[in-house]
């Protein structure tokens, strides 16, 4: 359990963001998945928020797709908000088309809003990860959904220059 609480609290130190960023990801990655399958076996909360973040928030900040499903496999709440409103899937969509797919397969909702109506498709397509859009669109995000600026996804990849995630946006009809 300490473990776990060491990588929650990180997240909260009083260390810089860059350090705890750093210091988050090297104890998530170093941990091995048998530690957290013992440490939820022992009662850890999956869906424990501690400061701002759940377990599932933090796996997907990492891409680390073998600790999203274990956590999901455990019961950890696929659409649970953080602290800014966000789902997993937000984190997810910036990072990791596998922790995409994970996610949508055990019922992610594609097209949750996060504290400034951002979907993750939104996301992914300010990152420019091309795959990610893609995966979402596949599974019904909206091609034109706006934010809080009324803003698309392609709004959001122009702006960057993200020809991929332009390219992607508009075979789906995107405009």
């Amino acid at each position: 359990a300490r473990a776990m609480w060491y990588i929650m609290q990180s997240i909260q130190s009083k260390y810089s963001l860059s350090e705890r960023l750093i210091r988050t990801i090297a104890a998530i990655r170093s941990f091995p998945r048998d530690n957290v399958e013992d440490l939820i076996g022992r009662g850890a909360d999956v869906n424990c928020l501690h400061g701002t973040l759940k377990p599932l928030h933090c796996a997907c900040m990492v891409a680390d797709a073998d600790c999203v499903e274990l956590l999901l496999q455990k019961g950890a709440e696929v659409n649970a908000l953080d602290g800014y409103n966000r789902t997993a899937l937000h984190y997810a969509a910036e990072k990791d088309e596998t922790c995409v797919e994970i996610l949508l397969e055990y019922g992610a909702n594609p097209n949750a809003l996060d504290g400034n109506k951002d979907t993750p498709l939104h996301w992914a397509a300010f990152k420019n990860n091309a795959e990610c859009v893609r995966a979402l669109l596949a599974n019904g995000a909206l091609v034109n959904a706006l934010d809080y600026n009324n803003d698309t996804p392609l709004s959001w990849a122009a702006m960057k220059g993200n020809l991929e995630s332009v390219s992607v946006a508009v075979d789906f009809g995107a405009e």
